[in-house]
């Protein structure tokens, strides 16, 4: 067993050599695309999730500041649709233009919100098992999946009546 470790690191060890005299790698082969910015935000945004609306718009999630932005990319402008009263991470459009929303509640536990064309924010469902939702995407009407970045779950949320189940647990989507 020892041999074999020996041989491993020398393996490592020539490989480390060899990579710090070779030369510099080629460029990629593919075109550079040019970018630019759009939008700037103070000091102490956190931005967590972007969907588009049907009209083109961007809905935002700023995770730091408990707010629900709207970009119109057309005009430049942004603009503060809600201060929430929980920490805004998943966003999820809903078919009738509501907004789902992960974050978590003021109790501390994981929840899933619904926000109405108004503004008005519901419970959807609570997660206590869940530990920090993040991603989440209409699977069909009335259900949703949302990513448990370090549960190590994907949560299936029945949206009219608040059920939830784990789809899918493995230890492979964690964090580690």
């Amino acid at each position: 067993m020892l041999s074999i470790l020996r041989f491993a690191l020398a393996g490592l060890a020539a490989l480390a050599t060899e990579s710090a005299s070779a030369q510099a790698l080629p460029e990629p082969p593919v075109a550079r695309v040019p970018s630019s910015m759009l939008v700037g935000l103070p000091k102490g945004s956190f931005l967590e999730s972007i969907v588009a609306t049907q009209d083109g718009r961007l809905l935002v999630a700023d995770h730091a500041n408990h707010l629900l932005l709207r970009f119109d990319p057309a005009s430049g402008r942004l603009e503060q649709l809600a201060k929430l009263d929980f920490e805004v991470r998943g966003l999820a459009l809903d078919l009738d233009d509501g907004l789902f929303a992960s974050g978590k509640a003021g109790n501390g536990r994981e929840s899933i919100f619904r926000i109405d064309a108004s503004g008005r924010v519901t419970v959807v469902a609570e997660l206590p098992d869940a530990k920090f939702l993040n991603g989440m995407a209409l699977l069909q009407p009335g259900v949703l999946l949302a990513a448990d970045s370090f549960g190590d779950a994907l949560w299936r949320i029945d949206t009219r009546s608040g059920r939830v189940d784990a789809w899918f647990r493995d230890a492979r989507i964690g964090p580690n």
